[in-house]
């Protein structure tokens, strides 16, 4: 999926050519979003069927429908969150709404409701998770009023599913009095159970998170990763575990940012962490020291949050992130993320090193299924290449999507070639591109386009295309 500020949805064909790479891009069919203010997508899915599911946020007024009928909503405060279907030809189904209001009770505190994440299961039922701030309302996608989430004093947690008419089925709010960050969620390949990654640190009355079932997680000041485990069927709270910061001096610091399960229901969790951080989260113990700025890490678990193994990687210069991870169908982990300086992305440190350009680099690690590494790509410019996002699909074809500025700059075949894109003038464009399994070039794409602003965010596959 493309981000735009009047945003738009490409879904793309792949086409045999007599170019030496084989396949180029091709674009089936694109929505276009009227808004007079900004529409962020954040996620996208598909399901057996063939119908696009899209997530997202906005702010203003925003027509869902490419067609020549309306499916229009407004927000009245800060942004709201949305999800929409579409057919596979591309046309609207229904929308659901989830709008933050103001309340006496919890003050003057503005409200808004983000969307972080969305996993579709393969009949079309919809889970979503984000955060919002006072309390929120939804209306589903028979344009029903729902009930409404309190806010339990700060930034909350949401989780919710919705069958695949966009009726509710079910939902609950991870909360405390302070703010929680993050919130992405992956579905079980058995479809029982829902597992959510995200950020949290100790509440001012020091009595921590509460993640169902009135089960606590107690933190130190410092923010920390956690995992939790949902049952698909009717939400029940499963089990909740934490990362731990050690150092006494409460300079340990933890971002979950992403979470992906394998067919075995191993758990990989990707993202950012600095100075003394704990990974096994039960009663053993795998303290790492990752230094004073933030390391790329790479966690993994089995299904019931046992420890099984994790590094972090990275440098003394600057912060590094692992943003996103996908699995292939042999369950190996793919890891995107942004650096700036030099950094090797393997737990030994025996790997070639990555240089980054003048700014922030996006890189590709690929993993075996014992954290060991594969191989390694990059893309820079001369400013800022960030926060990626990366899909692998059943035949383990790779593809990143992303953003970058700069004209002539950009070189999307990570393996010495060139193949040029370019973001026109100073405007921010995406990039698509897709990789073999053994890091080959395919093809790339952006949106050549000089004036407006492209950000890539998120991925799916659909009948076999990418959108």
């Amino acid at each position: 999926m493309i981000k735009f500020f009047q945003p738009f949805i490409l879904v793309g064909a792949l086409l045999l050519t007599s170019l030496s790479f084989g396949q180029v891009y091709q674009n089936a069919w694109q929505i276009g979003y009227d808004s007079d203010t900004e529409v962020e997508i954040k996620a996208m899915d598909s399901d057996t069927a063939g119908n696009l599911y899209v997530a997202g946020t906005w702010l203003g007024t925003v027509d869902f429908d490419p067609s020549s009928d309306s499916a229009l909503a407004s927000t009245e405060y800060l942004e709201n969150s949305f999800v929409v279907k579409y057919d596979a030809n591309g046309d609207y189904v229904w929308h659901i709404e989830l709008r933050g209001f103001y309340t006496a009770t919890l003050g003057t505190r503005s409200p808004y409701v983000r969307m972080e994440d969305m996993d579709v299961a393969p009949n079309g039922d919809v889970y979503i998770s984000g955060m919002f701030a006072t309390f929120m309302k939804w209306v589903d996608g028979a344009g029903s009023a729902g009930g409404s989430i309190y806010s339990g004093g700060g930034r909350d947690i949401y989780v919710m599913k919705f069958n695949n008419s966009g009726i509710r089925q079910w939902h609950f709010n991870i909360f405390s009095n302070n703010n929680l960050n993050g919130a992405r969620i992956a579905l079980h390949p058995d479809l029982d159970d829902v597992y959510v990654v995200a950020q949290a640190s100790k509440n001012s009355n020091n009595t921590g998170i509460n993640v169902g079932s009135n089960t606590e997680l107690l933190y130190s000041p410092s923010l920390n990763t956690f995992l939790a485990k949902y049952a698909t069927s009717n939400g029940a709270y499963q089990w909740a575990k934490n990362f731990d910061t050690p150092d006494s001096t409460y300079l340990g610091v933890s971002r979950g940012m992403d979470v992906a399960v394998a067919s075995t229901g191993d758990v990989y969790i990707v993202g950012s962490a600095k100075r003394e951080v704990d990974f096994d989260m039960g009663s053993g113990q795998a303290t790492q020291d990752l230094g004073d700025y933030e390391d790329v890490y790479l966690a993994k678990y089995d299904e019931d949050g046992n420890y099984l193994w994790a590094f972090g990687v990275g440098n003394e210069t600057a912060n590094n992130y692992g943003y996103r991870v996908d699995v292939d169908a042999s369950d190996r982990p793919y890891v995107a993320g942004y650096w700036s300086g030099n950094i090797k992305l393997d737990s030994a440190q025996t790997s070639t090193t990555l240089h980054s350009g003048a700014g922030r680099d996006v890189f590709l690690a690929a993993y075996d299924t014992d954290g060991s590494l594969r191989w390694t790509g990059q893309w820079g410019t001369n400013n800022d290449v960030e926060r990626p996002d990366v899909l692998v699909d059943g035949n383990n074809a790779i593809y990143l999507t992303g953003y970058f500025n700069g004209q002539n700059y950009f070189d999307a075949n990570p393996n010495g070639g060139t193949d040029f894109l370019s973001a026109g003038g100073t405007s921010q464009d995406w990039f698509l591109i897709k990789l073999g399994t053994d890091k080959s070039y395919q093809w790339s794409a952006d949106g050549q386009d000089d004036t407006n602003t492209g950000v890539g965010r998120a991925l799916a596959l659909v009948n076999g295309n990418i959108a």
